[in-house]
């Protein structure tokens, strides 16, 4: 969502359609690696694959191991499908197991490998340099860019920060922190495991450990994580189709996206419900190839949001005669108004988190106050323009990274 409120403030119509087509198309690969990973993980719990090089096997007399996993699908869709229809939003809670449950479930990764390696069930030194497949150099890319899409969580670490002359420290803490644990479980992997016996969905390469409580759980790590974040990504998308579907009449100001009331308003949402739900089960359905999902996402999709719409607001910005001390400015309004204005969504019966679609927080109705007529922005102070947290993408980086200790001055002054 801050990421669209800076779109809304600088692009123009054609570049805020822009901005949320690469939201949505990025979401899209999003839920379909969900819906791809999950079923496969259960198929490989109940009928485990018997060789390494097996395509499809058979499980029992009806059912073959391909027929398995698009029952799984089906299934995955009917249990968790509903809740797109309806307002969900993560709890406390919800947040706190899943972040044990991923701490936990890397923690333990790495220590097998490492124990495997150990032991002597790894591979040399000389092995690992050796191997080459420049095949794969496009997807290898693309999963880099996709398990670095971080940037819409920045301001979640930058709004509690009292000091902002610290919000470069913090950053560069947390991401040098995901960087690590990155480096050292795709190493251990690497040296654990012959290329060709990893599994695009990484966790199934220890479910049939010695000890069959690890491997369950880290088989199980999937279905839990991702069964319990496919809702919540369904809904936000879901919002943001209608968003940009009312942005693509150029009669209509931006960001007029309320929901509309009564029987018309139902139909409505069910069939962005059904937009937001249907293709990404469609591609599961046919294909199981997590790595190809994960590399066309985030070469695409991801790389887009992380260099395209990052370069473009920075040329925005620049393009109307901002110096780098008036750009500081602005960025330092993103986080004054990230910590004084706590934000309400634009459709406030489905609390979820959203992309780019909230309520103006200065009046109640849930209809968001458009700052636009048609391509015509109105002037009005910057600060007072922006309705959402957010320093976010280049944002954060860039008041983190002057490092002066102005910050706290203009920090205070912007204050109402």
């Amino acid at each position: 969502m801050e990421l669209a409120e800076m779109a809304e403030l600088l692009f123009n119509h054609r570049g805020i359609i822009a901005f949320y087509t690469c939201i949505t198309v990025y979401l899209y690969g999003d839920l379909a690696i969900y819906a791809v990973a999950v079923p496969k993980s259960l198929r490989e719990i109940i009928c485990p694959r018997p060789s390494a090089d097996a395509v499809v096997w058979e499980c029992s007399d009806k059912f073959n191991s391909s027929d398995l996993y698009r029952l799984f699908v089906v299934l995955f869709g009917l249990l968790l499908g509903p809740f797109t229809f309806g307002h969900v939003h993560k709890t406390r809670t919800l947040q706190l197991v899943s972040t044990v449950i991923r701490h936990a479930s890397f923690g333990l990764m790495i220590v097998l490998a490492i124990i495997g390696i150990s032991r002597g069930h790894g591979r040399s030194v000389a092995d690992v340099v050796s191997y080459e497949k420049p095949a794969n150099i496009a997807t290898f890319f693309g999963v880099c860019i996709y398990s670095f899409m971080c940037h819409h969580s920045v301001p979640g670490l930058v709004a509690p920060i009292t000091d902002k002359s610290k919000v470069g420290m913090v950053l560069a803490s947390a991401f040098m922190a995901v960087l690590s644990v990155y480096f050292v479980l795709c190493a251990s992997a690497t040296f654990r495991f012959q290329p060709e016996d990893i599994e695009d969905v990484y966790t199934l390469n220890f479910k049939n450990y010695p000890v069959q409580a690890f491997g369950y759980f880290l088989s199980l790590f999937p279905v839990f994580t991702l069964s319990a974040s496919f809702p919540l990504i369904c809904i936000t998308l879901r919002e943001n189709i209608r968003y940009l579907a009312s942005s693509m009449n150029e009669s209509a100001p931006l960001g007029d996206a309320t929901p509309s009331r009564g029987l018309y308003g139902f139909l409505e949402t069910n069939m962005y419900a059904l937009v937001a739900l249907l293709p990404p089960l469609v591609v599961a359905f046919f294909t199981e190839d997590v790595s190809m999902l994960v590399g066309f996402t985030g070469a695409y999709a991801g790389l887009g949001i992380q260099v395209g719409v990052a370069l473009n607001l920075w040329l925005c910005v620049f393009s109307q005669g901002n110096t780098y001390s008036q750009l500081r400015d602005v960025l330092v309004c993103f986080v004054a108004v990230a910590v004084d204005r706590p934000y309400v969504p634009r459709f406030l019966s489905a609390p979820s988190p959203g992309v780019g679609v909230e309520a103006d927080a200065s009046d109640g109705s849930g209809r968001h106050a458009s700052r636009y007529s048609g391509s015509t922005r109105q002037q009005e102070p910057l600060c007072e323009s922006i309705r959402a947290p957010g320093v976010a993408l280049f944002g954060a980086s860039v008041l983190g990274g002057l490092g002066r200790a102005d910050h706290d001055h203009a920090w205070h002054a912007l204050k109402p």
